[in-house]
């Protein structure tokens, strides 16, 4: 079987069902921190482009015919080696009034952390809010403050993480039914079953570089 073709990676999609038990999202910056042992101040390097998402995922209880779709979709994984699409699915709809057609406005360098847009109602306050997601391309970023459009319809958005490749001009900025590109943390997979033949299935991603 083939599967499409992502940044160049294979992407497996997700089973259908059931629904994720538990779902924990971890934000990792990399910084550097020396501290003086005479006065304890500190100063503090941060690695521009090393931020990156993490997440731990949990499957309710299940039954084998549910449990083997799961297990399959592990396999096909290969580890390390395939991607994955996951959406936060209380933050597929924007706080914000999303009032417009938003692309990117001029080209972006990759690990920039502000993202220009243009596309937005003219005027359009609150179009997106603190907490909100967007995704550029593939990949899932974090509105960090309150983006109102100008006169014009643009806006400039200081995101989370910073962009992880190079955007062109025009580039769609998608606000609704968000999505990252994620793989396995580790090769190893596995899963349990029980007495009562009831499986239970959890791994952990990390977002794809």
């Amino acid at each position: 079987m083939s599967y499409p073709q992502v940044l160049g990676w294979n992407l497996v999609s997700l089973p259908s069902g059931p629904a994720f038990r538990t779902a924990s999202l971890t934000m990792h910056d990399s910084v550097g921190q020396v501290i003086s042992p005479f006065t304890q101040q500190s100063q503090t390097q941060i690695w521009s482009g090393a931020d990156y998402w993490e997440l731990d995922l949990s499957l309710p209880p299940m039954k084998r015919g549910d449990a083997v779709k799961w297990i399959a979709w592990l396999a096909a994984m290969r580890g390390k080696a395939n991607v994955f699409q996951y959406q936060d699915v209380l933050g597929l709809h924007p706080q914000g009034s999303r009032s417009g057609t938003p692309v990117t406005d001029g080209t972006h360098l990759a690990s920039a952390i502000t993202l220009n847009t243009r596309g937005w109602t003219a005027n359009a306050q609150g179009v997106l809010l603190a907490g909100d997601y967007i995704t550029v391309g593939y990949r899932l970023h974090m509105v960090l403050q309150d983006v109102n459009a100008d006169a014009a319809g643009k806006a400039s958005i200081e995101v989370w993480p910073s962009l992880r490749e190079a955007i062109a001009d025009g580039v769609t900025v998608v606000t609704q039914g968000t999505t990252g590109l994620f793989r396995l943390s580790d090769n190893a997979r596995s899963w349990s079953v029980n007495q009562m033949k009831v499986y239970s299935v959890a791994f952990k991603a990390v977002e794809a570089r």
